[in-house]
């Protein structure tokens, strides 16, 4: 009987009932359509990293600082934490096998990129070739080949075409490019040749300026020699003291005219020479596992369990990411406050509805008072028929949300916005539909009608019976 007359009253009073459907129903619409787009940006986000840059896990030398593979997370510190070298590669990559994972080593740094009258700055992988482009068999060679052999790089496609746009000459195999390291205990240059041209599927400003290089090269630059096989014998150190520093800086007045430029054709005769090989034990900074593609977090912990906890440390794929994978929060963050304003807009607008038609209705309260309806029916009665609206302003939102879906992402709208257009890895925006996600919508519409209703309704019966019957007080 109660929800019979609910529903009769919210037909009846049509007017006030249409306005309230139209706030649920712009209240379900921007939740569901915000949620679904930050589900579409985690799930690019994950697919992207776990299947090009980062694999699904790992492992790392312990550090007291947070790392990723490009360093440390806290832009600010980053400049002065180097990356730990990792030890035992070998066994760790036995125990990955024969867990049944599979695996590949990483360097990591940045180098000042140089050639043609162009320089930049860029970040580099140090790689194995053959277990890196197995690993991450998506990864796309436009140019050249991944196999190569001695000192070498690999340079994005992105990274080429920016190149080609500054110097007018364009970045093809078998062109020298120089690469500058600088530390505490000086600077290391290593020129390589160009072995090809590469494309991630995902596009990111990191993997647009990432640079693979050879782990001796890489190796290098980071100067991952802690523990060399091999040291400089006391012979070669004691000649590095004979030499006279005097005659450094001498110059006869014949030839100061040209002087500074014979130096530098001496330099640049001299990183163009062959350099000799540096044999040290093959220290890399990381080790990119890749699992089965069931049961993630399981096997998250089961390699973790693995792993001596003294000796190594294990990331997650956002972990291993750092900073590349926090614009998917920073949009979640900003969408749930948007979405708590626009909230608290539709309950402002739905109690003022509310209050304008409960008030023109007080005879109709105060009748149903007089006949013997108590405050708890009433309000039972009233409650009802708001749910009842709100439910369906919930359906009617699933409704446009689901062709407002159809319809974009038949569209394959790609977003102009870099910013957005990373997040997306520069692919069509995508909007699932996902009943999990219609169900919390529509529990999200009755939990704004049953909020808004409350103070509406206790104002209403907080009348008098006979104060109702002639019209209420309306001050």
């Amino acid at each position: 009987m109660t929800v019979k007359l609910a529903l009769r009253n919210a037909f009846r009073h049509g007017k006030s009932s249409l306005l309230i459907l139209f706030f649920m129903t712009l209240t379900g619409m921007v939740f569901m359509t915000g949620n679904s787009l930050l589900v579409s940006v985690n799930r690019a986000m994950r697919e992207g990293f776990r299947d090009n840059i980062t694999a699904d896990a790992v492992i790392m030398a312990p550090s007291r600082e947070r790392m990723s593979l490009f360093g440390a997370t806290v832009p600010s510190l980053g400049e002065f934490f180097s990356l730990p070298s990792l030890k035992n590669k070998g066994d760790l990559e036995g125990l990955i096998s024969e867990a049944g994972y599979s695996s590949t080593p990483l360097i990591s740094g940045n180098a000042l990129m140089e050639g043609g009258g162009h320089s930049r700055g860029i970040p580099f992988f140090g790689i194995e070739n053959s277990s890196y482009f197995a690993l991450f068999p998506e990864v796309e060679i436009l140019e050249g080949k991944a196999d190569w052999t001695g000192p070498g790089a690999l340079v994005s496609q992105s990274l080429a075409m920016e190149w080609e746009k500054e110097t007018g000459r364009s970045l093809t195999v078998g062109d020298s490019i120089k690469f500058t390291t600088a530390g505490d205990i000086g600077f290391t240059i290593r020129r390589v040749s160009i072995k090809g041209i590469y494309r991630y599927p995902y596009e990111h400003r990191l993997t647009d300026s990432l640079v693979l290089l050879d782990d001796g090269t890489a190796r290098d630059l980071v100067r991952v020699l802690a523990d060399q096989t091999q040291e400089s014998s006391p012979e070669e150190a004691s000649d590095l003291l004979d030499i006279d520093l005097g005659s450094l800086f001498e110059m006869d007045d014949t030839s100061a005219d040209g002087g500074s430029e014979d130096i530098l054709s001496s330099l640049d005769a001299l990183f163009d020479e062959p350099l000799p090989e540096v044999k040290s034990d093959g220290s890399w900074h990381f080790l990119l596992v890749r699992f089965p593609r069931t049961a993630y977090n399981k096997q998250l912990e089961q390699l973790r369990s693995l792993l001596n906890k003294e000796t190594t440390q294990l990331l997650d794929w956002r972990q291993a990411a750092g900073s590349a994978a926090q614009y998917a929060r920073f949009m979640q963050l900003f969408f749930y406050a948007g979405f708590f304003l626009i909230f608290l807009a539709a309950v402002l607008g739905i109690v003022n509805i509310m209050l304008i038609s409960l008030f023109q209705r007080t005879v109709e309260i105060g009748t149903i008072q007089a006949l013997g309806g108590t405050s708890s029916f009433v309000r039972r009665l009233l409650s009802f028929e708001y749910l009842f609206i709100s439910l369906c302003g919930g359906l009617l939102s699933l409704i446009f949300s689901a062709g407002l879906f159809a319809l974009v992402n038949r569209l394959d709208v790609v977003l102009a916005n870099p910013v957005l257009s990373m997040v997306f890895g520069g692919k069509p925006l995508y909007f699932p539909f996902s009943l999990p996600m219609c169900g919390i919508t529509l529990l999200v519409c009755i939990g704004t009608g049953w909020m808004s209703s409350l103070y509406p309704v206790g104002k209403a019966l907080a009348l008098e019976p006979v104060s109702a019957l002639k019209g209420g007080n309306h001050e």
